[in-house]
């Protein structure tokens, strides 16, 4: 941790009494604001009301969920998702799988991926996790298709293909058309966007689009609004026609 953020840390500490934590998408961060201001208070720290919400919230779909059971994981790295997903194959139905680490699930199955993000030495892991599924009669899913560039900038070219065959030269970048006319499925417990870690490159490229200025600024935070809702839309719209691709081993 930079030097910088202790001295703010340190800063940021002196006005307060206490200390609590109350952002739980943020508490598994190693940031200043999260992990290092907590040893100024070994003994004044605590958790919210929100953080006490969203944890109730979450042990009663797990302990006494109704099935169809599905869980939805994002996230760019398998490496950081690995006891996740084998604790939640001990109570789900199904998981989804989206995000970067997509990726390196379908290039351990042989699939051809780009310049696509992907963590080749998760290979045997990635496999071993869907051996154990198998086993245990839980199906993990990916999106079919894939949001496509050629450069994961604001002015890239895009295109759509299928997860399994990216086109070298191009990476995924988002899940594609028919990946978000997603299911419904109750209930359904989600930790991620399925999209590829940090901002999409499409709310990069409306953004760009639109510059942070007077009024095209407000119509740049206009469209990025309206593509979140658009998103959280599609993650609740029922299809039937549309099957997510099941990983099975070779």
């Amino acid at each position: 941790m930079k030097a910088s953020q202790k001295e703010f840390v340190k800063r940021l500490a002196s006005y307060a009494d206490c200390y609590i934590n109350d952002a739980f998408g943020t508490a598994h961060r190693a940031h200043a604001s999260t992990a290092l201001i907590a040893d100024y208070f070994p003994h004044d720290k605590m958790f919210g009301y929100v953080m006490e919400n969203e944890l109730r919230a979450i042990d009663s779909i797990l302990e006494n969920p109704r099935r169809p059971f599905c869980a939805v994981l994002g996230g760019s790295k398998v490496s950081t998702k690995i006891s996740i997903i084998e604790k939640l194959m001990e109570k789900v139905d199904s998981i989804v799988l989206g995000g970067g680490m997509t990726y390196t699930f379908e290039a351990a199955l042989g699939g051809r991926i780009g310049n696509s993000i992907c963590e080749p030495e998760m290979f045997p892991v990635a496999l071993e996790i869907l051996r154990k599924a198998k086993q245990k009669g839980v199906r993990i899913v990916t999106s079919p298709d894939a949001l496509i560039a050629d450069a994961f900038s604001a002015d890239a070219r895009t295109s759509t293909a299928p997860s399994n065959d990216i086109p070298d030269g191009w990476e995924g970048v988002d899940i594609g058309e028919e990946g978000k006319r997603f299911p419904r499925a109750h209930p359904r417990l989600q930790n991620d966007p399925l999209e590829r870690a940090g901002r999409s490159l499409r709310d990069r490229q409306v953004r760009h689009r639109f510059p942070r200025s007077g009024r095209s600024h407000r119509r740049g935070d206009r469209q990025g609004r309206l593509l979140d809702r658009r998103r959280r839309r599609h993650g609740f719209r029922r299809a039937p026609a549309v099957s997510y691709t099941h990983l099975t081993l070779p």
